[in-house]
């Protein structure tokens, strides 16, 4: 795993090729499944931790894995501190 590297921040299509790696956020196991542009915003799944998806009314309805939208600037523009904690898999595994 390599560490998030802040000068894909400059590069949208940087962002846009991290869609489906496999990623450790704070020790956990995620994939990253988004790139949000207001933010942005890494949305990450987690590969093993399920949450309870409500209906409309509020009821429990489905178990769905847990998914994070991690913000990658702070709110002056800079990359977020948040990133310290953001492994990516690299190709070779």
């Amino acid at each position: 795993m390599e560490r998030f590297d802040i000068r894909w921040l400059d590069n949208p299509d940087s962002l846009d090729a991290l869609i489906g790696r496999r990623a450790e956020y704070a020790g956990e196991p995620f994939s990253v499944i988004e790139i949000l542009p207001d933010g942005p915003q890494l949305v990450l799944q987690h590969r093993h931790h399920k949450a309870i998806q409500q209906d409309m009314q509020g009821r429990a309805y489905r178990r769905v894995p847990e998914t994070i939208c991690l913000e990658l600037l702070d709110e002056d523009g800079q990359p977020s501190p948040q990133l310290e904690l953001l492994f990516l898999a690299t190709d070779e595994e």
